[in-house]
């Protein structure tokens, strides 16, 4: 009789607290923006048939509900602090280099809960090395500067230029180019630690190898002239919009083409207090407290031509959702969110263009893609954004061949950020986005 009143206490008391969470949830005011995650945070999904009958209702009010579960804040601040006690690495060695292991930078990034950092192939350098690079999905502090570990994995660069090769090929066979950009450690961690395991540009110089048809835009040159400039943020795994600026002109140079001029951009914008995935994912060490003020500034160019941004949920391309390619009002001084380029992640997007020149562009693309397609409006008239992550084989399917021909594109164009572009989850999408357009 006793264990049935305990049994029966811990039922209610259990019942209760669903309870309470449920009446707070429903009750407490809703933020739309996360200090702590220094991101936007989801609003609730807009209810209609063709969103509950595409599938992506159920998920767009699980990212909501997630957002909004009540004293989140506090438990992530508590979850941090936990999490503190189980990674210490040590202190800073010679040249300030400090790796920790077990970090995870792009978990969290703004609305990219499907864009994880992919990890890194296992394999490491030799013990003779200097520093002997790790292969978890590991966090670099480079004095104040934040970087991540990349290591070599051939069968992953092979993996990359099959895909590319193939959907060159579905689409058929057009004027095709591929942009990857390093890792902010190619550019500023010391020689001394670098071995033949961890030097992206042997990585790219064996993709360029296996490319059969695409064209490999090489930026070696352009970064390593300009590293000296802001053209990677130090608290985040992105590059600026400074050093998407010169990807884009590595790639006009590729297609022949004649790129805007930094001094023709007459207008510009500045907003500073941004902290980046990578700081995000130091919160977790004692090591946050040297590095818990910096930040970064996000800096853009507005090209010549006007544009209109139209984000889509689908492959259908309907009920789309007005955007600007520059958002400042959601990056608040002090606040500043990557989102601030076109609203954030966009499923399917078209740009158009006022330059009238007819030419048109598909980019698959990662989140790299945010601060890059900006710089395409003076190029094209219409530019199609195409994020693979959120397409699949059953809820929301895009065939790319089809999707190519449909909206007679003259140019495919592939841009990822090297550890996601040769890590599996790339592959992933590479090959969802093959399985579909074979169908």
């Amino acid at each position: 009789m006793k264990t049935n009143k305990i049994s029966a206490i811990i039922v209610a008391v259990f019942l209760l607290q669903i309870y309470i969470q449920g009446m707070l949830f429903i009750f407490f005011d809703k933020q739309t923006f996360s200090q702590s995650e220094n991101r936007m945070l989801a609003n609730f999904p807009a209810i209609s048939v063709e969103n509950y009958l595409s599938g992506n209702f159920s998920g767009q009010f699980e990212s909501y509900v997630n957002d909004h579960f009540p004293f989140r804040s506090q438990y992530i601040s508590i979850s941090r602090q936990i999490s503190s006690l189980y990674y210490f690495e040590g202190f800073a060695q010679e040249d300030d280099i400090l790796f920790l292991a077990g970090a995870n930078p792009g978990k969290n990034e703004s609305n990219e809960d499907a864009d994880p950092i992919a990890e890194p192939p296992q394999n490491a350098a030799s013990e003779e090395d200097d520093y002997e690079p790790q292969v978890e999905n590991g966090l670099l502090i480079m004095k104040d500067r934040l970087a991540e570990a990349y290591s070599i994995s051939l069968r992953n660069i092979n993996e990359y230029a099959n895909a590319a090769n193939k959907l060159y090929e579905e689409c058929g066979k057009p004027e095709t180019y591929v942009i990857l950009p390093p890792c902010a450690a190619q550019l500023y961690l010391p020689d001394k630690y670098r071995s033949e395991q961890n030097n992206q540009y042997i990585a790219f110089d064996l993709l360029r190898e296996k490319l059969d048809g695409p064209q490999y835009v090489d930026l070696e040159r352009s970064y390593e002239k300009h590293k000296d400039e802001y053209i990677y943020f130090n608290t985040d795994h992105h590059w600026t919009a400074l050093g998407a600026y010169y990807a884009y002109e590595a790639l006009a140079e590729a297609m022949g083409a004649k790129p805007t001029r930094l001094g023709e951009y007459a207008e510009t914008g500045s907003i500073g207090g941004f902290q980046g995935s990578l700081h995000r994912a130091l919160a977790a060490y004692p090591q946050y407290e040297s590095l818990k003020d910096a930040s970064d500034t996000i800096e853009y160019y507005v090209p010549k031509n006007r544009a209109e941004v139209t984000a889509y949920m689908s492959a259908e391309m309907t009920g789309g959702e007005q955007r600007k390619l520059f958002c400042p009002e959601r990056s608040p001084e002090g606040a500043a969110s990557y989102d601030i380029f076109m609203g954030g992640d966009i499923v399917l997007g078209h740009i158009r263009s006022e330059i009238g020149n007819g030419r048109s562009i598909a980019v698959v693309r990662d989140s790299y893609g945010h601060a890059f397609l900006p710089f395409l409006v003076d190029n094209f008239e219409h530019i199609y954004s195409i994020e693979p992550r959120y397409f699949n084989k059953t809820t929301n399917t895009l065939a790319l061949g089809d999707f190519f021909r449909d909206k007679n594109i003259d140019v495919l164009l592939f841009v990822s950020y090297s550890l996601t572009a040769t890590g599996s989850h790339w592959l992933t999408w590479g090959h969802e986005l093959l399985k579909l357009t074979k169908d």
